[in-house]
């Protein structure tokens, strides 16, 4: 399989695996600070988000990091070189008449080579 089929692993198009099957919602992010690449993606069923880093536009990447126990990532990677990402948060005590406990919530990332703080849903 390549980077063009729907369902993992997601591999490299010269056939190295990037992302195992277990890994879904894969999405890229350029840092408009140093212009890496951020790789964000559920590493399970129900999470962790893991980050991988490629400096070199997708040639090689770093292991992944654990940088939340959520899902669903969705981040902004700011000027600074820190990210807010945000998040589906399971549990949340919406008003009515909503059918759901699902919520979007966010955490602070302070720069690329650290995990986000910790949520507070």
């Amino acid at each position: 399989k390549t980077a063009y089929d729907i369902d993992g692993p997601y591999m490299r198009l010269d056939s190295d695996v990037l992302l195992h099957p277990e890994h879904h919602n894969p999405t890229i992010h350029k840092s408009p600070q140093t212009g890496h690449w951020h790789l964000f993606s559920i590493s399970g069923p129900a999470g962790p988000i893991e980050r991988m880093v490629s400096t070199d536009e997708g040639k090689t990447w770093s292991i992944p990091m654990t940088v939340s126990p959520r899902q669903n990532p969705g981040p902004v990677l700011l000027p600074d070189g820190s990210a807010y990402l945000f998040y589906r948060a399971d549990g949340i005590d919406l008003p009515s008449p909503t059918c759901s406990d699902e919520g979007i919530a966010v955490q602070f990332c302070p720069s690329e080579s650290k995990p986000c703080n910790q949520p507070n849903d």
